[in-house]
């Protein structure tokens, strides 16, 4: 019976992984995720990815996947005369931090934009402790930086 219920939570938690991660880990989707922007767009896009990658859970590279996800389709959205982006991601012994940042006409984020994307990000990055910033200005482009400290939720510590 223990052996019957430890595969079906396994298979619970392989239907809840986005495919991008399934397989890989989360600087391999995150790669991806740059590419298809290249692709797309035509654009510049520098995706790079610095120190030793750990392993982390699940719920943590779920929500810094889907924080990539989201700002790669603002830019696809709203980043109107960009011609470059960086993705970064950056694992160090304080956690891992992920940047996307480009050089489009920029906005004033002064909490009236419509939409629920950066309201969303936010708070799906503080749910596992971590905390999401976003900076622009016109004619400044946009920065989305996300920190994650190397503990997850609810005491969980991140191996590595």
């Amino acid at each position: 019976m223990a052996k019957e219920s430890l595969a079906e939570a396994r298979g619970f938690v392989a239907a809840l992984t986005p495919p991008a991660l399934r397989g890989g880990s989360l600087s391999q989707a995150v790669r991806r995720q740059a590419e298809g922007l290249i692709a797309e767009t035509g654009l510049e896009v520098r995706c790079s990815v610095m120190g030793e990658e750990k392993s982390l859970p699940m719920a943590v590279s779920v929500v810094l996947l889907r924080t990539v996800q989201e700002a790669i389709a603002n830019v696809r959205k709203h980043a109107k005369q960009a011609r470059t982006v960086d993705v970064i991601v950056v694992f160090d012994q304080g956690g891992v931090r992920l940047l996307v940042r480009d050089d489009g006409e920029g906005f004033t984020p002064d909490g009236t934009q419509e939409g629920y994307g950066l309201r969303g990000m936010q708070a799906r990055v503080a749910e596992i402790d971590g905390v999401a910033s976003v900076t622009s200005g016109p004619g400044r482009g946009t920065t989305v930086e996300v920190s994650v400290p190397m503990t997850a939720p609810a005491g969980e510590t991140v191996n590595g």
